[in-house]
């Protein structure tokens, strides 16, 4: 069911290495050439006969004269890089990951977080506009939502989230989890307006747990039905495949029971890198990883993430009004029911474009 050498192949290929692979890939025991220079691997923590390469430049740094023109080639060098650590991540503000931050993230081989921001001239265009102009890319897409991200917060954690107001060093990312009947009403309030009254009605509660709980559900609907209703757009526009999912298993992490399935906590399962994580793994954890791991080896190289032995993944059909679960079950379920999906659907339309 795993297609490792399609991932390693498609790794390397992106750090600017050329290198044609047969049906099993052995372990490279000499130095590989780039464009700059020739770099030396290291055996995979979990598998030796997998070479890492890691931090290749792909382009000069782009700073100084270089800010804000068109990549340049990276600097030629003498000798064997080895290529056995990535470098600095790039700037950015209020970053908690602990990586050291430099200018010079060219030669990290380890993308940046970018936050798009439409100058007419580097970004010329927002989403709305470039539809408009139907100047969006024509490409396959796949794109999904997470359990418990965007202010959605576990039942485990809605004690803990009471007592703890400042979430004592825990990262619970943004907006904050609602878990008190006032703060839900308020929310509610100022987010919905005249279509409060509605919103109460469909997601009703009486006490602080109810309150979480509706929350909860709403934030749920709020991503499913968002990420519908764009891919139901992109699909009608594009004539491409897309295919959504929903991400529902949490990591065993010490604080699995606070932040549940949070953002990015897929990327384990997704790149199978369990035994590179000093976690208490089950068996099921494994079983997990190997099914998503097959799904994004099978899509990046053939845009369509199924194959033999998984569970089917349809592609998005807008009549379904379905999105795949992925993690603690994997098959497809409806985004929303009847009047909240209306209800949604209402909310969205009402909104500025961007």
């Amino acid at each position: 069911m795993r297609l490792r050498a399609s991932w390693i192949g498609a790794a390397v290929a992106a750090a600017g290495v050329s290198l044609g692979c047969g049906p099993a890939m052995a372990a490279m025991t000499g130095p590989i050439r780039t464009q700059s220079g020739p770099v030396s691997g290291v055996p995979s923590s979990r598998d030796a006969a997998i070479t890492v390469f890691k931090g290749i430049p792909y382009a000069a740094p782009p700073v100084g004269a270089l800010r804000w023109r068109a990549p340049r080639p990276a600097p030629p060098w003498s000798g064997v890089r080895k290529a056995d650590h990535f470098g600095p991540i790039c700037p950015q503000p209020h970053d908690q990951s602990g990586q050291p931050m430099d200018e010079n993230t060219a030669s990290a081989a380890k993308p940046p977080i970018f936050r798009p921001v439409v100058d007419r001239w580097v970004l010329p265009r927002d989403f709305s506009e470039t539809f408009a102009a139907r100047g969006q890319n024509r490409v396959e897409y796949a794109a999904g939502n997470n359990r418990d991200e965007g202010g959605a917060a576990p039942p485990t954690a809605w004690a803990w989230l009471r007592a703890h107001p400042d979430r004592s060093g825990v990262r619970l990312g943004s907006p904050i989890p609602i878990v008190t009947l006032a703060a839900y009403r308020s929310a509610a309030r100022r987010k919905f307006g005249a279509m409060a009254a509605e919103f109460f009605e469909l997601y009703p509660a009486a006490t602080d747990d109810e309150a979480a709980h509706q929350y909860r559900l709403a934030i749920h609907d709020n991503s499913r039905i968002s990420t519908y209703l764009w891919a139901k757009q992109w699909a009608a526009e594009t004539g491409k495949p897309v295919y959504t999912y929903f991400w529902t298993h949490a990591p065993p992490e010490p604080t699995r029971d606070i932040r549940g399935a949070y953002h990015g906590s897929e990327r384990y399962y997704v790149f199978d890198s369990l035994a590179n994580f000093n976690l208490p793994w089950t068996a099921e954890d494994r079983r997990i990883a190997d099914l998503m791991s097959s799904y994004w080896a099978n899509y990046a190289r053939t845009g369509d993430p199924n194959g033999p032995g998984l569970p089917h993944w349809p592609a998005f059909d807008p009549g379904s009004k379905a999105v795949m679960v992925l993690g603690n079950s994997f098959a497809p379920v409806r985004i929303a029911h009847g009047a909240k999906l209306k209800f949604w659907t209402r909310f969205f339309a009402a909104q500025e474009a961007w």
